[in-house]
């Protein structure tokens, strides 16, 4: 299944490479966000998000996903060392739900594989392969313009290196996401709340021993054009990072995101 993803991605790169080659003609498969992306400085380290998809299929609902974590001491003497980094390919297929002329709430399934690594070898290799299905949802809630998107992901792991065979004790075999748009919408031009948590302990389904993420993104800027929103995000528990999966971490980090 590693050699099928490496093949979609292989398949996507001229197309890329055409993007990047004439940056004024349009590229036949167009990027699109994913999960979000972000730059944010604190403790324990400084973390880096990058996460975008591509439909390869026109009028299909087949998709390849790249998210890639960096966790950088970036203000550590001499070297400025990365303590991790997180590459997550992934491909699946999205089946909408409903109308898609319906706006008023929004559904879809994907399922698809997925493979996550920190790209080391020996005792420091961290890697594990998931089958997984995911429902999302987004529907409108109370007031004007604030809608609500919330998923819940559950996966099989397919593959783990031996380092981290214990890795669902941490990272679960479920995750959840809620995150509420617009929620402060005559204080700000955007933003949005997201509260992420996984399962734990030795069934991989307990709640409270997994990890739990909050993220507050917003924009208020004079130019209502300016891309950049002001990201605020607290963690708590396992798996922040593959390196340090089985470590307890608190994390309190603010940057900039997309």
């Amino acid at each position: 299944m590693r050699a099928f993803l490496l093949l979609a991605f292989l398949s996507l790169a001229p197309q890329f490479a055409h993007a990047y080659s004439n940056e004024t003609s349009a590229a036949s498969v167009r990027l699109q966000g994913y999960r979000p992306s972000y730059v944010v400085f604190g403790k324990p380290e400084q973390k880096l998000q990058l996460s975008l998809k591509a439909q390869v299929i026109q009028n299909a609902g087949f998709y390849v996903a790249y998210t890639q974590i960096m966790f950088w001491e970036l203000f550590k003497k001499k070297s400025a060392p990365f303590a991790d980094i997180n590459f997550n390919p992934e491909a699946f297929y999205r089946f909408r739900l409903g109308s898609v002329e319906d706006k008023e709430e929004i559904r879809w399934i994907d399922i698809g594989y997925e493979h996550e690594s920190n790209g080391r070898d020996g005792a420091d290799s961290r890697s594990w392969d998931r089958a997984f299905i995911l429902f999302s949802a987004e529907s409108l809630i109370g007031k004007k313009d604030t809608r609500l998107q919330w998923s819940v992901k559950a996966w099989v792991p397919i593959d783990r290196d031996d380092t981290n065979r214990d890795i669902y004790r941490y990272r679960g075999l479920w995750e959840a996401n809620a995150t509420v748009i617009d929620l402060f919408g005559p204080f700000f031009d955007r933003n949005d709340l997201t509260l992420r948590f996984y399962g734990g302990g030795k069934s991989g389904l307990d709640p409270l021993k997994g990890g739990q993420e909050l993220t507050f993104r917003f924009n208020k800027w004079p130019d209502r054009k300016a891309l950049p929103m002001l990201v605020l995000q607290a963690f708590n528990g396992y798996g922040d990072g593959l390196a340090f999966y089985n470590q307890k971490r608190v994390g309190l980090r603010a940057g900039f995101g997309f």
